[in-house]
C-alpha cells in the first residue's frame, strides 16, 4: 500500500473526511480540540483585553497585571488575566454602589 493510501485508510488527526476501518467508506471526524493555552504574549493579551501596549505595560508596572520572564520573552499568565478582568469587575460593581 502506497503512503498516500494508508494516510487515507488511516484517517486525519486534525478532522474531516476519512475512510473507515475498513476503506470502504467515507467517514467525517472531528478536530482533536488543542490545548488551553496557560502563557500569552504581550500581543495576545492586548487582543484579549482590547488594550493598547503601553496600557497593558502601565497595568504591568502597576502590579495590576502579573507576568512572567522566559528568557527575553514577557508573558503573561492565563491566570493573571482572569485575575485582571475580576478587579476590574470589581472595581466597576464598587463604583455603581
Amino acid at each position: 500500500m502506497s503512503g498516500a493510501q494508508e494516510r487515507k485508510r488511516r484517517g486525519r488527526r486534525d478532522g474531516g473526511l476519512h475512510f473507515d476501518a475498513r476503506g470502504q467508506r467515507w467517514v467525517a471526524t472531528a478536530p482533536t480540540p488543542a490545548p488551553a493555552r496557560q502563557l500569552y504574549r504581550i500581543p495576545d493579551a492586548m487582543r484579549m483585553l482590547s488594550m493598547s501596549r503601553s496600557v497593558i505595560f502601565e497595568q504591568l508596572r502597576s502590579g495590576r497585571l502579573r507576568s512572567v520572564r522566559q528568557g527575553r520573552a514577557r508573558l503573561i499568565p492565563a491566570s493573571a488575566i482572569a485575575d485582571y478582568i475580576a478587579l476590574l469587575e470589581r472595581e466597576a460593581q464598587d463604583a455603581a454602589s
